[in-house]
């Protein structure tokens, strides 16, 4: 992979200053091995309407959230934080569907999967990107940035 190793990834998280992500994206990341923590001191914010804490192992690591996203995100705003990272099927919803999303990077792997979810879930409305940037790396992953 020569120097760009991470796709991107590091410079790109190196712009996110807060992550959003749902109820089942924190329960694959509440079993990471203890003292593993990929996320340094970048605030998370778990939206959930069946849990009002986290598991014990993320605990002071992440927040939850259960009410409105148009005012999650006035707050947030209002904090100064510019650059969310949203994260998970549904969660990605329903910001899709509130017109919350500016920037989508999809990762195309070259496996197929026989079956499975999909990436978005149904959206209210066709939404329309203005520009598209796509890169291939050597492992054959193709890499689109859609704005």
């Amino acid at each position: 992979m020569g120097d760009d190793e991470g796709m991107g990834f590091v410079e790109f998280f190196s712009l996110v200053d807060c992550l959003i992500r749902g109820r089942n994206g924190m329960e694959m990341i509440s079993d990471l091995p203890k003292g593993v923590w990929p996320y340094g001191d970048t605030r998370m914010i778990v939206i959930s309407t069946t849990l009002n804490y986290p598991p014990v192992s993320l605990d002071g690591k992440v927040e939850m959230y259960s009410g409105d996203i148009n005012d999650l995100v006035k707050q947030l705003e209002y904090d100064g934080h510019e650059h969310a990272y949203i994260d998970g099927g549904k969660t990605i919803q329903s910001f899709l569907n509130l017109m919350l999303i500016n920037e989508i990077i999809l990762t195309h792997v070259s496996i197929l999967l026989g079956e499975g979810k999909p990436l978005f879930g149904k959206t209210e409305q066709d939404l329309t990107m203005e520009e598209s940037q796509a890169n291939v790396f050597p492992n054959d992953f193709v890499q689109l940035n859609i704005r």
